[in-house]
């Protein structure tokens, strides 16, 4: 808008200035580089020109304006600054021309007749609804209850779906989104993969043999188990508190490859979609970043926490109020070593 007021005002200054030879700024049409033109006019007489040290400073003021316009212009229109990208995390998610597909989870939902839903956080698999509470209920209201998938997704996972979108965007990655149960193994050729998912959300990636570092208690009351502790470490990350009291929680950040040794596929799962999306956040902090670079930079080629490697598990700490996240801490990671190619089961 204003490179058009500009052009305006240059135009109807010309039109009033006396005729003659001699330098003018043009500003094309659609474009916003000024550029010099010599423009020769049939001159009027010499008494209707204006003076040559005030011609001279006028061309003097404008050039000077031309330019200050001109580096306005640069500012404006200077591509903006990218988020900061630890490379040991985003490094093989941000490879030129690889597209990303972010993915949300979602959890298992039963249903009647009668359009009631139901959802059992212990009951992630279809098979596993004909038995348990949920058969009990379906008992109870003398109606038969079946798997309904695709309903809903949590919160959290929305929200960081859009989140992480948003980041891979500003670094020039093209992204598209796509439900988890719909994705297969074709889906992942000469992709990346990225699940924003709840821990307890069945998805792809549960029907591929990737290891991890740190398990997830899905049948008991939902702990994170670390089977080789570190000295300092505890071998088991519970949640304490219920909301809407202070809470702790955490999540587990896991990176395997994907089809090829290039591509990559990162899962984000906390065990409340509060955790979830508050590791999300964390990712992509600029100084929590920074942290994980360094920390996972002194780690030796060899050592405790396994073979370094691209592969590896981090595990954070989720801080909560009224299932909202309010700190969010590393608290440990482990190298992976992944068997290729990834076997579907």
């Amino acid at each position: 808008m204003q490179v058009s007021i500009l052009r305006k005002k240059l135009e109807a200054l010309y039109a009033g200035e006396p005729s003659g030879a001699g330098p003018r700024i043009q500003i094309p049409r659609g474009a916003y580089i000024p550029s010099w033109e010599v423009v020769d006019i049939i001159p009027k007489a010499a008494a209707e020109a204006p003076p040559r040290r005030e011609a001279l400073q006028r061309l003097l003021w404008f050039g000077a304006g031309a330019l200050v316009g001109t580096g306005a212009l640069a500012v404006a229109w200077r591509e903006p600054a990218r988020p900061y990208a630890a490379p040991a995390i985003w490094g093989p998610l941000l490879r030129p021309g690889v597209e990303t597909i972010v993915s949300y989870g979602v959890p298992l939902f039963f249903t009647t007749a009668s359009g009631l839903y139901l959802r059992d956080v212990q009951t992630n698999r279809p098979e596993e609804g004909a038995a348990g509470q949920l058969a009990r209920i379906g008992n109870l209201l003398g109606m038969p209850i079946r798997p309904q998938e695709d309903v809903y997704t949590g919160v959290g996972e929305a929200a960081g779906v859009q989140v992480i979108s948003a980041f891979l965007d500003a670094q020039g990655v093209g992204t598209t989104v796509a439900n988890s149960h719909y994705l297969g193994p074709k889906d992942l050729l000469g992709k990346n993969l990225v699940v924003v998912s709840s821990l307890r959300f069945q998805t792809l990636l549960d029907s591929l043999r990737l290891p991890h570092a740190f398990e997830f208690d899905s049948e008991g009351p939902g702990s994170l188990r670390n089977p080789r502790p570190l000295p300092g470490e505890s071998s088991v990350y519970p949640r304490v508190g219920e909301a809407p009291e202070r809470t702790v929680s955490f999540a587990r950040i896991s990176i395997w490859p994907s089809s090829s040794a290039e591509q990559r596929i990162m899962i984000v799962s906390g065990r409340e979609t509060w955790s979830t999306e508050a590791a999300v956040r964390f990712l992509i902090e600029e100084r929590a970043q920074r942290k994980l670079q360094q920390t996972i930079e002194a780690d030796p080629s060899e050592g405790p926490r396994g073979v370094k490697s691209e592969h590896l598990e981090i595990v954070v700490e989720v801080e909560g109020m009224n299932n909202r996240a309010t700190r969010v801490d590393y608290l440990t990671h482990r190298y992976l070593k992944v068997p290729l190619p990834l076997r579907f089961r």
